[in-house]
């Protein structure tokens, strides 16, 4: 009985080891071969019997991939005011919007030859608080209107964000009062000398 279970772990064992060294046998690179970079047109293949481990996508590669098509730009405040604001004020005076809530253009910018933007469409991103009118006036009047704002390669496209919110007014100050002073004439520190 004994020689029987030395002789079934003796075969056990035999195979444990054959099976470890088929493992390695399989997973060591062929020698003289060398790893050939993806796209560099190496005439070396992989076998086709051989496998490549399947690995779990990492958090980085589930990342949404960058948007493709134009270029964002931020339109400084100066521009805006007076290259986007200032055309469609009409429209904002026309129709205004409640304050905090007006609609968000995309402005869809195209470089001039000789520098500048000109506005090619302004379709909305939100509508907010803002009226039809005020989206319709606004996207007529700023459709082919040019900004001026650096020199970039003739063509190329961009896109910019626009608040369309109508100015709060800014308060006028508070007429002089026409009413006399009811406070006496003050009289100076030294006072007259007098008692």
């Amino acid at each position: 009985m004994k020689k029987l279970v030395i002789i079934a772990l003796a075969g056990i064992l035999a195979i444990g080891v054959i099976a470890v060294a088929v493992v390695l046998f399989a997973t060591q690179e062929p020698a003289g071969v060398s790893d050939v970079p993806a796209g560099t047109g190496g005439s070396l293949a992989a076998p086709a019997a051989t496998a490549l481990p399947i690995q779990p996508p990492s958090a980085a590669s589930q990342e949404q991939p960058p948007e493709l098509g134009p270029r964002r730009l931020q339109l400084p405040d100066r521009i805006a005011l007076g290259d986007v604001t200032a055309p469609i004020a009409a429209c904002l005076r026309a129709n205004p919007t409640s304050p905090g809530g007006g609609a968000l253009l995309t402005l869809e910018l195209e470089a001039l030859e000789g520098g500048g933007l000109r506005i090619v469409d302004a379709p909305v991103a939100r509508w907010g608080n803002a009226s039809r009118a005020l989206v319709e006036c606004a996207q007529q009047t700023l459709r082919g209107r040019t900004i001026s704002l650096g020199a970039y390669t003739p063509g190329e496209r961009f896109r910019a964000r626009y608040e369309l919110e109508s100015p709060l007014p800014e308060a006028p100050p508070p007429p002089p009062s026409a009413l006399p002073s009811r406070r006496p004439p003050q009289r100076g520190a030294g006072g007259d000398g007098r008692r």
